[in-house]
């Protein structure tokens, strides 16, 4: 398994950005499983996963890499092209605006969505925990320069790899991090860019 793959198509992008199918392809990235396998990881019944699984396997995100029979049925055993996904920004070069913005904007959603579930799911089910470590959210608003924010956003591509450098099969618990970094809608950037 590849560890980063580059996404480039549309079909993959929009395979991906279903929520349910990010929560699979996660699963699948630590390690082989079928689909009833995955399911159970994920707390979700198998007859609910199938369908996506069929897509994410259709549009090249993850592939089937044996089979083995069981009781007269065979399993398939699946994992993804690569641990992680990086979106291709040129992908959206050929498209119009709204199409766009629509397609951006339903991927950040589902994303975002995605991580509120499992946030939500884990204080619920954590809460009581001693050793539950909690939870870092924060929202912050920096005005700064096209060069300041170069060496910010190097600084945060540099954490983020040790993040992913730090994973650990004989780990005890996933972490995830969410993270998004894009320029605020405000009097001052409206300003500027009615001067442009």
């Amino acid at each position: 398994m590849e560890d980063q793959y580059i996404v480039n198509d549309l079909e993959q992008i929009k395979a991906i950005s279903d929520p349910l199918r990010l929560r699979i392809f996660n699963a699948l990235s630590k390690e082989t499983m079928t689909t009833k396998q995955v399911a159970e990881v994920i707390g979700e019944p198998p007859t609910k996963l199938y369908r996506h699984v069929q897509v994410l396997e259709k549009v090249g995100l993850i592939k089937l890499v044996r089979t083995k029979k069981n009781r007269g049925t065979v399993e398939k055993y699946y994992e993804p092209i690569a641990r992680n996904l990086n979106i291709d920004r040129k992908i959206f070069a050929n498209l119009g605006r709204e199409v766009m913005e629509s397609a951006f904007y339903n991927m950040v959603n589902d994303v975002l969505q995605s991580t509120l579930h499992e946030v939500g799911q884990t204080i619920a089910e954590m809460h009581d925990d001693p050793d539950f470590p909690g939870a870092t959210l924060a929202q912050k608003t920096i005005h700064t320069n096209p060069k300041k924010l170069k060496e910010l956003k190097d600084q945060l591509d540099a954490w983020l790899k040790a993040f992913e450098e730090a994973d650990d099969p004989d780990g005890e618990m996933d972490y995830r991090v969410t993270l998004v970094l894009y320029p605020g809608v405000s009097s001052d950037n409206k300003k500027s860019s009615e001067e442009d």
